[in-house]
Formats: structure tokens, sequence, C-alpha cells
């Protein structure tokens, strides 16, 4: 997760390891050659020659520079928000595609188009990249809906959302029963009527794919509006934020003699959303 000590100059920033072979400090292991290898493979050869092409201005630059401490966490920091960008300004562009072919194909008005992301991402917050991890920053994702004529523009909901209503949400727009042994709920009630009642309170999490890549620890947690309460599991390590005063997660409440109840109710209603989506594995009883 961090930028400096585990952000690879090749399968994330897309420098040929050939350009490191002379420098043993930052030289791509087996491993780290295979995917970037792999990542370049699944691009068709024309295109694949072009970006190369684009990228080795990194690799001249590694071997010239040789960097080492801030001078490579710069690079590899600036190196990363270029990429992003690009990856941005490139969905956008593409988005635009899509939505200005329902508009000239007469197909806007039936169509419910639904923008989202698999989870947020870390871009340099606390040094860090990617995601996985419960603090807002990486839980949180942008949902953004359009359908004319059924979603007013501009509205917008405080209801609390999960990947796990998507489904339910298009099966409703098509007029299809939600089968009951799905967990997520329709949220086109919310994005018709944003003065709609919660149905939830709170959210669950649970990130269990250790050691996955960047081996982030597994976790489990809720999440009210207010407070987030999360639950390393494999260390037996607890944390408390109150997300009004303290946004950004600095501030670890667990051990806080003001925010005991406050602790103590969010655990019980921990383990009421652990029974009800019936998750106790591999995390066991909490401790």
């Amino acid at each position: 997760m961090s930028i400096l000590l585990d952000m690879k100059l090749c399968s994330d920033l897309k420098v040929d390891p050939a350009y490191l072979e002379s420098i043993p400090e930052l030289r791509a292991d087996s491993a780290e050659a295979a995917y970037y290898r792999a990542i370049m493979n699944r691009i068709p050869t024309a295109e694949r020659e072009k970006i190369k092409e684009i990228y080795a201005e990194r690799g001249k630059i590694i071997q010239t520079t040789r960097p080492k401490g801030d001078a490579l966490l710069k690079l590899k920091f600036q190196w990363y928000l270029q990429d992003y960008l690009a990856c941005v300004a490139s969905v956008d562009e593409n988005v635009g595609r899509v939505l200005n072919y329902l508009d000239s194909a007469g197909l806007t008005k039936n169509t419910l188009v639904i923008y989202t992301s698999d989870q947020g991402f870390y871009m340099g917050q606390n040094g860090w990249f990617d995601k996985r991890w419960m603090y807002d920053v990486s839980m949180r994702t942008p949902l953004l809906m359009r359908w004319p004529g059924k979603i007013n523009p501009g509205t917008r909901t405080a209801a609390m959302v999960q990947n796990i209503d998507y489904a339910p949400t298009i099966l409703t727009a098509t007029g299809t029963p939600i089968p009951d042994w799905m967990q997520g709920i329709s949220i086109l009630p919310y994005a018709m009527a944003a003065n709609k009642k919660p149905e939830r309170d709170a959210l669950y999490y649970h990130f269990y794919e250790y050691s996955a890549d960047h081996t982030v620890l597994q976790h489990l947690g809720i999440r009210s509006d207010r407070y987030k309460l999360i639950y390393f599991y494999t260390v037996n390590e607890w944390e408390l934020y109150d997300l009004k005063k303290d946004p950004r997660e600095q501030t670890n409440l667990i051990n806080a003699p003001a925010y005991k109840k406050i602790a103590a109710d969010m655990k019980q209603s921990l383990n009421k959303l652990r029974d009800k989506y019936d998750d106790h594995e591999p995390a066991g009883e909490l401790r």
C-alpha cells in the first residue's frame, strides 16, 4: 500500500523491466517482470508498441537519475497521478460516447445508466495507494444514475448504498422480481424520491482476501452515518472513528472513555449484521 515501498515500477507504473536490469536496488524480480509482460500481452501489438514508446521515457529517467528515497517517491507519485488522470480522461471520453450513442439511437428515455466502481481508491493519502481497506477513501464509491422521465436531474439522497444493491436495482428497473436469496435492496425508490426514509442505518464490510495484493489484513466492520467500527480479527485489534469530528479517520477512539457506550453499541450492531448476512467465517467469534 505504501507508494514508496510497495508501488512497483514495472507492474504499477509500466516501466519496462529491461531499463532496471543494471540497477540492483530497483531491478524487477521474476514475478513482477512476468506480471508486466502479462499486462502488455493483453494489448494488441500496434497499440502495445505505442504504449511502450510512451513509457520508455520513464525507464530512461530511472537509468539516468537512479533515484532513491524522496526522489524515487516523488517520481512514483507523479507518474501514478499522470496515469490516473489519463485513465479519468479516457473514462470521461468513453462514457460520453455511450451517452451520445443512446441519444442518437433514441434509446435515452428507455435506458437506465449507472456509473459506479468496485471500491474507492487511495491516491497518496497517508502515503498509500490502492484499495481494500474499510477507511472511507477506499470504502466509498461514486454512484451516478440517469433515467430521463424516471429520475429527476440533480436528485441526491443520503441513503446508504452497497454494491449488493445493484442487481436488485437493475431487476426492479426491468420489472423483474428480486429473488429472496439476494441480500441487497433496490435503490430506485431513493433515486426517484430523494426524501424517502432510508431502510438502513449502517453498512457492513468484510475484507478476507489476505494475502492477496499488498497483504491488507483481514478485517470487518460497520459504518453508520457518524461512526465506524473496524475489527482486524487476525491480530485482535479494534478501531473506532467519529466521522463527524474526524472525517479523515486519524484518531482511534476505541479506548476513549467518552466513547465506551458507542463502541459497545456498534459491536452489538455489528454482530446483528453478521447474523443477517450469515458471515461468521473466517473471523469466528469477535473478541
